[in-house]
Parts: structure tokens; C-alpha cells; sequence
């Protein structure tokens, strides 16, 4: 089954469309001492996050070709899954309150590494409160519970539980958790130095820059300021501008890189998402991964019941 580590690698890539709710302005709803919230010194930078605190608003569903493509140099492997991502947010209008509102779904149906291309049935999702691994080839289902009936908490959201990612967050609390710099879209993606070495990501670097050329892609690198729980160096994040009305910030793709002792990248996880559609209408059942019948191996993994053991 799929690591924890794509979950949180597709949470950071669409992370600009899963802001907070505006700011309240009525006199009535002001706290009493409100913080100032902190700023990035570029002040482009600052604008982006800025932007994406709010990509958002009007967004209640969103549907893409997925790729989620791992590379272990240390290992000399490749593998790739492809398939589609729906998301839907389901936050009363109005409501503060998003724990719980937002879920995903990823269905894989193709599979290849360095020696095999096939055909996969494999589903990750989150529907608010359990994250669920079935795969149907193996004939395996998992279901982790994220966080209990009735909770006030947000998973997704850093210091709140075990997903510890930029997500749903406001500038502040990326900036608190991250070094973040505005670089140039290639970056990471150039073409090797070496004549005879391989162009791992000319397929990426050409995505990018066609984003760049239908309306405006941008590329942020983000720094983890404390040590990464996945070990990793850097994630990088790009998004494009949609190029509708909303004239909004989309997930285009994230990439995470961990690097050797000698400063060498040796590990590569990447997400990419492609034909990003929003607000066509997702259903409950398409959303839907469901408990197979017999012949499945099982695991069902709860939260510990409050104050047991105390």
C-alpha cells in the first residue's frame, strides 16, 4: 500500500485550494485583540501566500488527472501511479468550522517502473475523519482513524494531528513551520548537466512552462525551519492561475527531496495534477470508498478511547 507520505505530499499540492474562511469584518465578530499577522520579507512572496489563503472561496469541488511518481536513486527505482483525484468541501456557507468538511479521493488504475506497466486498482481517500487504503488487486483494506466523532479539530491542520503540513493554513502558520522563497519555475526540474545522464523531469519541466505560457505558474520552495517527519530537505510547490473569472491560484504540483550527507538528492517523491476542473458537481458516491465484502484482509485501526489508561 501507498506510504502516509503521498497523503501529505497531496495535501501540500493542493493545499492553495483549501484556505481559511475570510476574515471576519462586522464590529461584532473582531476579537477583542487581534494579532498582527506576520509578513514575508518579499513582499511577492508575501502576496502569493497571501492569495492563497483565499484560492479557495467559491470552491466546492475540484476534480484532476493525478501522477504520484517516487524515485529511490539509492535503490536505482522508479515507480509510477496515475489516476484521478476528486476533492469536495462540503463547509456550510458561512461556517468557520471545516473539520471534518473536507474530503478526497484518489482512484489509481495504472502502474509502471523500470521493468512493468500495468493496470492498478488501488484507492486512497480521506473523508474527514478516517484515512482509507484499499487495494483490490491485493485484496487489501485499511482504515485509520484521523480523528473522533464530535472532535473540533482540524487533522489536516499543523500542531492539530498527525498530518503536519501545510494545509488549510493561514500564512502565518506556513511561515511559523517553513522558509519560504519564490524561485524560478524550472528550478529542480533543469535538464542534467552530463551529456549521457537521463532527463529524469523534462516531462515536468515542459508542464510547468506550458502552464507558465497559457496564463501564469509560479513555483514556491519551502524549507522545513525544524527537521521534516518525513525526512525530507525541501518541498516544492507550483500552482497556475486559473483561467476563468476567479482568476484563482491552482494546484499544479508538488515535489519533496531528500538528500544524502554529501548534500546529494537521493530520494524523489513527486505529485503532479493535470486538467484541474472546478465546482462540475461530485457526487456522495463517487467519494465513496467502501468496506469490501469476504475475502479481504481487514485492518480497522481506532483512536484509543479518551482518558483509557488514566
Amino acid at each position: 500500500m501507498l506510504p502516509l507520505l503521498f497523503t501529505r505530499l497531496l495535501l501540500l499540492a493542493i493545499a492553495g485550494l483549501l484556505g481559511n474562511p475570510e476574515t471576519p469584518t462586522t464590529p461584532a465578530e473582531l476579537p477583542d485583540a487581534p494579532m498582527t499577522e506576520p509578513t514575508h520579507p518579499d513582499p511577492e512572496v508575501d502576496r502569493i501566500l497571501t492569495e492563497l489563503e483565499t484560492a479557495d472561496r467559491g470552491m466546492r469541488d475540484l476534480r484532476a488527472q493525478i501522477v504520484y511518481d517516487r524515485i529511490d536513486r539509492t535503490l536505482g527505482d522508479r515507480q509510477y501511479r496515475s489516476g484521478e483525484l476528486l476533492f469536495r468541501d462540503r463547509t456550510p456557507e458561512g461556517q468557520t468550522q471545516r473539520a471534518g468538511m473536507r474530503s478526497f479521493v484518489v482512484r489509481f488504475d495504472r502502474y509502471a517502473d523500470l521493468d512493468v506497466q500495468r493496470e492498478l486498482n488501488e484507492s486512497w481517500a480521506f473523508d474527514g475523519r478516517w484515512l482509507i487504503e484499499r487495494n483490490d488487486d491485493d485484496k487489501t483494506f485499511r482504515k485509520r482513524e484521523i480523528t473522533r466523532v464530535g472532535e473540533e479539530v482540524d487533522p489536516l491542520r499543523l500542531g492539530e494531528g498527525p498530518l503536519p503540513i501545510p494545509i488549510g493554513q493561514r500564512k502565518s502558520d506556513i511561515l511559523e513551520r517553513y522558509e519560504v522563497e519564490l524561485v524560478e519555475l524550472t528550478d529542480s526540474l533543469d535538464a542534467p548537466a552530463g551529456e549521457n545522464e537521463r532527463d529524469e523531469f523534462g516531462g515536468y519541466r515542459a508542464t510547468v512552462e506550458a502552464a507558465d505560457e497559457r496564463t501564469e505558474a509560479v513555483q514556491l520552495k519551502l524549507t522545513p525551519l525544524a527537521k521534516d517527519e518525513d525526512g525530507f530537505d525541501s518541498v516544492r510547490l507550483w500552482y497556475f492561475r486559473s483561467p476563468d473569472e476567479s482568476n484563482r491560484w491552482l494546484p499544479l504540483m508538488a515535489r519533496a527531496g531528500r538528500q544524502n550527507s554529501r548534500g546529494r538528492e537521493v530520494d524523489v517523491a513527486i505529485v503532479l495534477m493535470a486538467g484541474v476542473r472546478v465546482n462540475e458537481g461530485v457526487t456522495d458516491q463517487q467519494m465513496t470508498v467502501a468496506e469490501p465484502d469476504d475475502g479481504y484482509t481487514v485492518q480497522i485501526d481506532r483512536l484509543p478511547i479518551e482518558g483509557a489508561g488514566q
